[in-house]
């Protein structure tokens, strides 16, 4: 069911792929980059947990040539400009983990032309659109009642 309201709210947001990269940031399982995939994009995956990232080799979601095992908050170093970003459930933010969170967003920002990033709460949104200003990207954002947990709020990120 998870897949299903992925492909829905990419869908919504970015209909289909046409080849255009995307950077799949924090992709865990990589629920997000099959959904992608499906959809014509062409992701890079990463993530900072060997756990889940194995699990998505192993249920077929991640393909080993296009994923990372790496610090998101490090990605500038060791990619290039990926046409669009995706953050599927940022968070938990909160004060004590919020600068770290920054400098993963302020990454993705910066390597994409324009992002979709989800959060379970309202205030991790409003943080998140709060840093995108701060890169001087224009952000939006709404509710996604399709999903009560996981990717509850959606922030959009342009330039």
């Amino acid at each position: 069911s998870r897949t299903r309201l992925i492909d829905s709210l990419i869908d919504e947001f970015w209909g289909e792929g046409a080849g255009q990269s995307c950077m799949d940031c924090g992709c865990g399982s990589g629920v997000g980059s099959l959904v992608l995939r499906n959809r014509g994009f062409s992701p890079l995956s990463c993530d900072n947990d060997p756990s889940l990232l194995s699990l998505g080799f192993a249920k077929g979601r991640l393909i080993p040539e296009q994923t990372m095992l790496i610090d998101a908050s490090l990605l500038r170093h060791y990619i290039r400009h990926c046409d669009t970003g995706l953050g599927l459930m940022f968070g938990e933010i909160h004060d004590f983990n919020a600068g770290m969170w920054e400098q993963i967003t302020m990454e993705l920002i910066m390597l994409t032309d324009r992002c979709l990033i989800t959060t379970g709460t309202e205030k991790e949104a409003v943080r998140i659109s709060q840093w995108a200003h701060k890169c001087g990207a224009h952000t939006e954002i709404s509710e996604n009642t399709r999903d009560p947990i996981y990717d509850r709020w959606v922030c959009t990120i342009s330039p």
